[in-house]
């Protein structure tokens, strides 16, 4: 082998020896893009999960507002109702006490 053939040999496993690494990195960055995928995909749906509850809390809250706004109605009927009936006492025992 003479000292051409010696550094195309040098040259040439240098060279599959950079190929090599390349490989490898490039095999590692694959996995990596691979996890970070399942990861975004985990999250993606942790995500809708909790805007699904979201909006469960939001309906519950809105149907929570509507009974209390009823209950409010009601409280506002019954103290007219009850401001009506002692008016009404009233003018009975007035009328009594005329009599």
């Amino acid at each position: 082998m003479d000292e051409g053939d010696a550094r195309f040999q040098a040259v040439l496993l240098k060279t599959k020896s950079k190929r090599a690494k390349y490989k490898a990195d490039c095999t590692k960055a694959q996995t990596t893009v691979r996890h970070l995928h399942a990861a975004l995909a985990a999250v993606s749906v942790e995500r809708d999960q909790l805007r699904d509850d979201l909006a469960e809390l939001e309906a519950e809250y809105d149907r929570s507002r509507s009974l209390l706004s009823d209950r409010d109605d009601r409280v506002g009927l019954l103290q007219a109702t009850i401001s009506g009936l002692e008016l009404e006492r009233d003018q009975a025992l007035r009328d009594r006490d005329v009599l």
